[in-house]
């Protein structure tokens, strides 16, 4: 019995000096470099940094990809966390046609969202009564995070009054649940593109 407390005490002391103190750690992307105000953010730019779960500030991302050709709203310096307060989300329509705008489309299902990556084209529908709200809307960002209150959802390049067929859809439903009134149809990449490429 001795031999076996001895043994337990032995890997209760291993665990505690090899236990993270700060808890569980996550991945995030942060600034490489300072980048002034007005700047739209490279590959250079942008590092990879874990840190804990806890000190993770709302907004923050973990793939790099999510923030390539976004402009900075304000300056950065080296090692900050990026967020989605830091860029500019009407940059995101350059590019694009030039009647478009930035629309978010809150989705029920969170897989539904990570599959529209960006680039996509897709028709955003009412679950309602089936309406296509927008034919050919391009996703400018997939998978924003989840928050308590939204649910998952993306970000879509869409005409002016499309945007409001699509914000007035997805309040009517609200009572049922966050993305419940608007879904996804993921279409086919345009003739001569492939899903992979950039």
């Amino acid at each position: 019995m001795a031999a076996g407390a001895a043994a337990g005490a032995v890997w209760f002391s291993i665990t505690a000096l090899t236990a993270d103190p700060e808890g569980p750690r996550r991945d995030v992307v942060v600034a490489a470099t300072d980048a002034p105000a007005g700047h739209a953010l490279g590959q250079r730019d942008l590092a990879v940094q874990s840190m804990p779960q806890a000190l993770v500030p709302d907004g923050a991302g973990r793939d790099p990809r999510r923030w390539r050709g976004r402009v900075l709203t304000g300056p950065v310096r080296s090692g900050a966390v990026i967020t989605d307060s830091d860029v500019s989300v009407s940059a995101l329509a350059r590019g694009q046609p030039e009647d478009s705008v930035v629309a978010y489309v809150g989705l029920a299902s969170q897989a539904l969202a990570t599959a529209a990556t960006p680039g996509t084209h897709v028709e955003v529908v009412s679950t309602v009564d089936g309406t296509v709200l927008a034919g050919d809307a391009v996703v400018l960002d997939g998978a924003v995070e989840q928050d308590t209150t939204t649910g998952p959802g993306v970000l879509v390049a869409v005409r002016r009054d499309q945007a409001r067929q699509i914000a007035v859809a997805g309040r009517g439903g609200e009572l049922v649940g966050p993305g419940s009134g608007v879904t996804l149809v993921l279409l086919p990449p345009p003739e001569g593109v492939s899903r992979a490429d950039p």
